[in-house]
């Protein structure tokens, strides 16, 4: 069964969001299973949102500094993506294809434009939604010591997916 008459709008509390950081020195790779997504299918509209300290890195000692020196987590507690995809979404059958996402990404405190292509897809009846762009850090104030610049890359591969279900009210 589908939902589009009754259902437009899904989202999920699980979705994946990963950064990838190449420099010479050394990789940096985190990911947060915490991603929260709203997606509503008929007019395009998606929010997602992920807290900074839910990233996960490989070393405790990056974790540490990427949330107190980096991105200051208490102070800035989360990543805000708000935007709209171009592309008419099916949900009449099962589908994918790419489509256009145009919005701003807010992280530091400081909101930018990202804009990207990711792959929509409907099966079973719930959307799914994965991409990947690239953000600069120095967009969003997020400055690197000339101590560690060979170990942080100045622009990060971000990706995400999301897996979504019918938004269920909760009373």
């Amino acid at each position: 069964m589908y939902y589009t008459q009754a259902q437009n709008v899904f989202t999920t509390n699980a979705g994946t969001i990963s950064f990838f950081s190449e420099a010479p020195l050394e990789n940096i790779d985190a990911t947060s299973k915490k991603g929260h997504c709203i997606l509503n299918v008929t007019t395009g509209d998606i929010v997602s949102l992920v807290a900074i300290r839910s990233f996960k890195f490989e070393k405790a000692l990056m974790e540490e500094h990427f949330n107190e020196k980096y991105l200051e987590s208490d102070k800035y507690k989360d990543a805000v993506y708000k935007g709209k995809i171009q592309e008419p979404l099916i949900t009449d059958r099962d589908t994918s294809y790419q489509v256009t996402i145009n919005g701003n990404i807010t992280i530091h405190g400081i909101e930018k434009p990202a804009n990207y292509k990711a792959n929509y897809s409907f099966k079973g009846g719930v959307p799914a939604i994965e991409g990947s762009f690239n953000v600069a850090l120095k967009d969003h104030n997020v400055e690197i010591p000339k101590l560690v610049i060979q170990n942080i890359a100045e622009v990060v591969k971000v990706t995400c997916k999301f897996e979504l279900a019918p938004y269920q009210k909760k009373d």
